[in-house]
């Protein structure tokens, strides 16, 4: 009796661990997404006919084109799914899911639909990542531990400010960062001076940022951002950041502070205050998807004690973005334009446990004021204290309307293909 049943559990356990076994099909697609460089790659099936697919793209510099990778490399292995569910990942963080329908997919790259059809066709949520099913793979390639080196070149001007000149600034930005964990990361970045006629740095190589960051999924449709370390401009202490979406992605409100203390290194030594300066804002976003644009309104604690309200907007296309704001202190008036420039290539080489990469952007910023004038040494207004780690960045290129409005990247991914 003890023989048989005995015999009918290793029986029982034996079947039980075949079937959590996942299929050739999902081990096969694994491989294909590898070999196109992706990340943090999990596949699970549920039933028949969808297929759940979690993945990380640190190779493409637009997601909408990653996610189109993604397709043209599961297509012809996929002849029975109806329903692939994409969900983008950073830093192993899901940031949302897109379910495509692969007739309607299909029908589309093969001139058949056009890109507002499809745009219909796709369901979109908050993303929950591969669902825990009998048939799943485990977590492939991981991201964790990899290390990229990156030279950001840095540039400011100033028009109209202080005294009433053109001045500029240009640097270099050599950085490492890495993923040591599920939301962590580990940003270390160098300020190299190459010309400054703002005068507002020392000219000395120094240190920009060192900063042990920490994203977070939040309960809803929400994210939070915790760091320490040493912040720009010259600053050392820690920062929290959150914010929640509402509304499909529409309407986004958020808060942010930071508690630091100065930090400079000049001349050969460290220079530092005890931290107790506090900063702080308070934002409400609004979403237009339809054209990509965001508008927002903000209250801050400013680095210099001026405090006051800014509203802003912020326009995207494609790769590129331009932003212009304008702010009212209890000290003046100011306002300015913020550029995102792509830089080529599109897709870098293959994550590595060490790769040189493109910093992929280059960003611009403008600010001018009416009231604060140089008088000895400049006066700012308006100063922020900066992780390196904008938590509204991380969704940003995977919003609804954004992904929607961009599909045509979808027909050019095949091309992509290696």
């Amino acid at each position: 009796m003890n023989k048989a049943v005995c015999g009918f559990l290793c029986l029982f356990l034996l079947r039980a661990a075949v079937a959590q076994q996942p299929s050739s099909l999902l081990l096969e697609c694994e491989q294909a997404l590898v070999h196109q460089g992706f990340e943090n790659i999990s596949l699970a099936a549920a039933g028949e006919d969808t297929l759940y697919v979690d993945y990380e793209n640190r190779v493409f510099r637009n997601e909408v084109t990653a996610a189109g990778v993604v397709l043209a490399a599961l297509n012809e292995k996929l002849a029975n799914v109806e329903v692939v569910a994409l969900t983008p990942r950073n830093r192993d963080l899901a940031i949302c899911t897109i379910y495509v329908p692969l007739s309607a997919y299909r029908e589309f790259i093969s001139g058949g639909l056009e890109a507002r059809a499809l745009a219909e066709a796709l369901v979109m949520d908050k993303g929950h990542g591969a669902l825990s099913t009998a048939q799943q793979t485990s977590r492939a390639e991981s991201s964790f531990g990899r290390v990229d080196v990156t030279v950001r070149p840095g540039v400011a001007f100033q028009l109209g400010n202080y005294d009433d000149r053109l001045k500029i600034n240009l640097n270099l930005l050599p950085e490492l960062s890495a993923t040591l964990w599920r939301g962590g990361r580990l940003l270390v970045q160098a300020l190299v001076p190459l010309h400054d006629e703002i005068g507002l740095y020392t000219n000395e190589v120094r240190l920009s940022r060192a900063v042990l960051n920490q994203w977070l999924r939040l309960p809803g449709d929400g994210f939070a951002s915790v760091s320490v370390g040493g912040f720009y401009p010259d600053r050392y202490g820690a920062a929290a950041e959150c914010g929640y979406y509402f509304f499909d992605r529409h309407v986004h409100l958020g808060a942010a502070a930071e508690y630091s203390g100065f930090l400079l290194y000049q001349d050969k030594k460290w220079n530092y205050s005890d931290p107790g300066r506090w900063t702080y804002r308070t934002h409400a976003k609004y979403i237009f998807s339809r054209i990509d644009l965001i508008v927002g309104v903000q209250y801050a604690e400013y680095l210099h004690e001026d405090h006051g309200w800014q509203l802003e907007a912020t326009r995207i296309w494609g790769d590129a973005e331009v932003g212009v704001y304008g702010a009212k202190t209890n000290v003046d008036r100011f306002g300015g334009v913020r550029l995102k420039i792509p830089l080529p290539p599109k897709r870098s080489s293959r994550p590595a446990r060490l790769r040189v990469t493109s910093p992929g952007y280059l960003q611009l910023g403008y600010q001018a004021t009416n009231e604060v004038y140089t008088i000895g040494g400049p006066v700012e207004t308006g100063v922020t204290v900066s992780t390196g780690h904008d938590l509204m960045d991380l969704p940003k290129r995977l919003l609804p309307g954004y992904i929607r409005n961009n599909l045509g990247l979808w027909k050019k991914a095949t091309g992509y293909l290696r």
